[in-house]
Parts: structure tokens; sequence; C-alpha cells
């Protein structure tokens, strides 16, 4: 079995998130440093086919800035606790409105897990969560988590399954 290890990330690094996210393993967990965290358009924070946590180190004030959503896929689960998300800056991507998070396959194991999380800054076309037509996910968790500076009624969960 491979040992899960500790990732370190401050806001240093552009895209620092991102990075750590495409070099992370099965069940690594993501520690950020205090800050704001601004991820550009350049790719996408991907679950893809593993469980991480990222979390804010202890006691710190972490804010993560996305310009697109957060991806799920091949089974993998979003797992963030005591961070918080400016979604006002994402952008619309082709047809699909501005999302949080994505679950992108079919995959039932895709998951989601908020813990101790702040959200706001949703506009007009926000949802917190969206799975297209065929999309899937086995599970969403949010606990103790404050949403607010909500514009109109972007705080839901969407779907478009069609069975």
């Amino acid at each position: 079995a491979v040992k899960a290890t500790t990732i370190n990330i401050n806001t240093e690094t552009s895209d620092a998130l991102r990075l750590a996210l495409n070099s992370a393993n099965e069940g690594d967990e993501i520690v950020m440093a205090a800050g704001t965290y601004v991820e550009s358009n350049g790719g996408y924070i991907a679950f893809t086919g593993k469980h991480v946590t990222v979390k804010a180190a202890e006691g710190e004030n972490v804010i993560i800035q996305p310009k697109v959503p957060v991806t799920i896929a091949e089974g993998g689960c979003a797992h963030f606790e005591n961070v918080k998300f400016d979604v006002s800056k994402l952008t619309e991507l082709a047809s699909w409105y501005e999302h949080l998070i994505y679950a992108t396959d079919a995959n039932t194991s895709n998951s989601m897990i908020l813990d101790g999380c702040e959200i706001y800054g949703f506009s007009l076309n926000n949802s917190l969560l969206f799975c297209g037509s065929s999309n899937r996910l086995a599970s969403v968790t949010i606990t103790n988590c404050y949403f607010h500076n909500i514009k109109k009624s972007c705080l839901f969960i969407q779907s478009r399954y069609r069975g």
C-alpha cells in the first residue's frame, strides 16, 4: 500500500492548488497556508480518480478563487475542509454556466465533501454543484458550512439526468 503524504502549498506559486492536485495520490492531504489562491482558467482543479483532502492549515484564513469549476471524475472525491470559496471569479465555459463543482462523467463512485467551508460571491448563473445529462455523484456531504452573498437563487444542486 502507498503511504498517504501531506503536500503543503502557499500562494507564491500560481495555480498552486491545481498543480498540487495534479501531483497528489489517493489519500493525500493538501494543506494550504494562509492567503488567497487565485486559480486561473488554464486548467481545472481536478479530483480525477482519487480522494484527496484539501484543507486550510490549522487556524489559517484560506480563500480559493477558482476561475473554472472544480471537477470530479473517474471515482474521485472533492474533499474540502475549513476553506473559503470566493466564486465571484468563475467564468462561463462554452454553453455551461458557472458552477463551483462539476461532475464530469458517469462514474458511480464520484463524491463531494464540504466541511467547515464558507462559500460566497454567487452571481446570476452560478450553482454549487452540477451533474450533466448522464453524469453521477455517489454522495454529497455538506456539514458546518456557511453560504452568503448570494444573488438570486443560485445556491442549488443541479442535475440534468434523464434516466
